[in-house]
């Protein structure tokens, strides 16, 4: 059985090692315009029997249905985006702009039918999977989760300072809460430290609070820095699949809170259920992070090693495994 990976230029490495797992040969697009992908739609390698996508399923399922595919071939996409969330939502974040705008009631169309046109759906985490059931119940999905660097697990924050830590890459702040964040960090007066690039927008109009610190994008040795020296991460996402990057906080030992709407509470609820808030409670939320810098450090290690604890179960044998049998009991 002969398998494509559809995917980005540079694809996501979680992605991209699920794909190696089966086996999947590669076909990498650039992240044109709408216009020119449609244009290339007949330039998609055929021949093969499944098409596993990271984002261009409508695509991809368009192409079939244009006779640029083989009719039989199947096409099973990777639900590791904000998509489904934001269909359901009505509204996503326009890069252009660097604003909100309404989600197209035309693209909405397409997408809901190349979804229900899927022969399966690999969702990462159950916030994706009860996403997608709401757009289409009958799909058929599997379950499976994000990895992290086992190295992370072998790092310990001292917990010691007031700072948080938040870590993600822009332009869409939307997605990722980054704006209700820094409201709340100014309201409280606590000291954040954003890692990540593409936020430019956010720093020229909060760069003047001393408490918001821009640090842009970490390697692995800049990230275990800040780690060290932070002491609780926040994530308020909004749609955010799962959020990988609180996971590796989780496995330095460090806390976090999240809001409902991102995958990723599944781990952090499992730790602290009360970690996980919805934007209705933006009094609790300043509440808990008050209540919890006002912790020992003594006291804040030991919800730390909760947290690490819950941290080991994504490490990437582990989650690579629980892939490759769940996508073969998809295809069967």
């Amino acid at each position: 059985m002969k398998i494509l990976f559809v995917g980005n230029e540079k694809p996501n490495n979680i992605h991209k090692a699920f794909a190696d797992t089966i086996k999947a040969d590669f076909w990498g697009y650039s992240q044109n315009s709408t216009k020119t992908i449609l244009k290339n739609m007949k330039n998609i390698p055929k021949g093969y029997d499944i098409y596993l996508t990271e984002g261009l399923f409508a695509y991809v399922y368009l192409a079939k249905k244009m006779g640029y595919l083989n009719k039989k071939a199947k096409i099973v996409n990777i639900f590791g985006d904000p998509r489904l969330f934001q269909i359901l939502e009505g509204k996503q974040f326009c890069f252009k702009t660097l604003r909100i705008k309404k989600y197209s009631t035309l693209k909405r169309k397409l997408m809901i039918n190349a979804i229900k046109g899927l022969y399966g759906a690999i969702c990462i985490g159950n916030f994706q999977k009860n996403l997608l059931k709401k757009i289409s119940p009958k799909t058929k999905e599997i379950v499976v989760y994000p990895f992290i660097d086992s190295g992370f697990l072998k790092n310990n924050s001292k917990l010691d300072k007031n700072n948080i830590i938040f870590i993600g890459n822009g332009p869409d702040h939307y997605c990722k809460g980054l704006d209700f964040l820094i409201k709340i960090c100014l309201e409280l007066k606590i000291n954040l430290f954003i890692l990540g690039k593409d936020l430019g927008h956010l720093e020229k109009k909060y760069r003047k609070f001393k408490e918001i610190n821009f640090v842009g994008f970490q390697d692995k040795k800049g990230l275990e820095k800040y780690m060290k020296n932070s002491s609780l991460c926040c994530h308020f996402g909004r749609g955010e699949a799962f959020g990988a990057a609180v996971l590796e906080c989780m496995a330095a030992g460090i806390p976090a809170m999240v809001s409902n709407l991102t995958g990723v509470k599944e781990a952090v609820g499992k730790a602290r259920k009360d970690f996980v808030f919805s934007f209705k409670e933006k009094d609790r939320i300043k509440k808990e992070i008050g209540n919890y810098f006002k912790k020992s450090t003594k006291e804040r290690q030991k919800l730390g090693k909760e947290f690490k604890k819950e941290a080991k179960f994504f490490e990437k044998k582990r989650c690579v495994n629980i892939f490759k049998g769940k996508f073969n009991e998809l295809l069967k």
